[in-house]
């Protein structure tokens, strides 16, 4: 397919370059062991999150979370993605599912494109339906929006390149809870919860820490 033959013209051309930039550390590793590439041939320069990405007021996150009916108390979450298997949604889900069943007010923001067969199902058979929002793929004004008015991002990724959704949710304001995999603790460092990204019950217990510890979750924040 398209996706597989601009992969391979990227790597050959990464074979051939004087010099290769990579966004972490854990990338750098990749392609110094997958294409056996000379360390002293690669740079690492991590991505920055683009200015559009801040913290909005506490009236303007009030009103977006009313337009769409999630009043105060909810404690909201957020996954930024798509349905490729890597992202682990599906323990995203199981989060959700286990947080509603001990009465929480829980409600889900997840922006990407359409759920899959497996995922619709999951969410039927488990009766989420009342408790999710897909925005699909938004502008990226309303995208700001969204991190702001959540509570908390939930990104249990199982590779990442890097994670460039962690540190738009940070510039938001939005604490992060992610995977102790790949390049995601590199990126998120001591500003993240940082889980086994298969543990459910440990990505709720860190949603309930965030919630119950206003300080915890201040310091993350800061």
């Amino acid at each position: 397919n398209v996706s597989m033959a601009v992969w391979k013209w990227a790597v050959k051309c990464l074979c051939k370059a004087n010099h290769i930039i990579s966004v972490s550390n854990h990338t750098a590793k990749d392609i110094r062991q997958i294409l056996n590439i000379n360390p002293e041939r690669i740079t690492i320069v991590p991505n920055a999150v683009e200015p559009r990405f801040h913290q909005l007021s506490l009236t303007e996150i009030a009103d977006f979370r009313q337009q769409y009916h999630i009043s105060p108390d909810k404690i909201c979450l957020l996954n930024v993605g798509s349905n490729q298997p890597r992202k682990n949604f599906i323990t995203v889900l199981k989060v959700l599912e286990a947080l509603k069943a001990k009465g929480l007010p829980i409600y889900l923001f997840r922006t990407g494109p359409d759920f899959s067969s497996e995922i619709k199902t999951f969410i039927q058979t488990h009766n989420l339906s009342d408790c999710i929002t897909n925005f699909g793929r938004p502008d990226n004004n309303t995208l700001t929006k969204i991190y702001n008015a959540a509570d908390i991002l939930v990104s249990p990724s199982l590779y990442e390149g890097f994670g460039m959704t962690l540190l738009e949710a940070m510039a938001c304001g939005t604490p992060v809870i992610t995977s102790n995999v790949t390049s995601l603790p590199e990126v998120a460092g001591d500003a993240g919860i940082i889980i086994n990204p298969t543990d459910v019950e440990a990505i709720v217990e860190a949603v309930l820490r965030l919630q119950n510890h206003t300080e915890f979750r201040k310091s993350l924040i800061d």
